[in-house]
């Protein structure tokens, strides 16, 4: 595969999930708020269909984009705390 279309398929990988995670669902249960955003449906799309290597590439710049400052996390949130907060575990896992 070309070097340009190993940078499509990682830079439209990125952009799915980060686009993906600023859309957010709020669900009421027992009188409390769960919002649920589309990012863990984004990152199963990238997993699935995207070609292995460039795949992972995309998620881990994703992740780090989002520590080094760039709004792409759920509700535009960024930052290396984001990594190590009570979500954090939609990030990693």
């Amino acid at each position: 595969m070309s070097i340009v279309k190993s940078l499509l398929w990682v830079s439209g990988g990125l952009l799915l999930v980060a686009l993906f995670a600023q859309t957010t669902l709020n669900v009421n249960v027992n009188d409390d708020t769960i919002p649920i955003t589309g990012q863990s449906l984004a990152v199963l799309v990238v997993g699935f269909l995207w070609p292995r290597p460039l795949g992972v590439l995309a998620i881990g710049l994703y992740l780090l984009s989002g520590a080094l400052g760039l709004p792409v996390f759920a509700d535009g949130e960024s930052g290396w705390a984001q990594l190590a907060g009570p979500s954090a575990g939609y990030l990693w896992g």
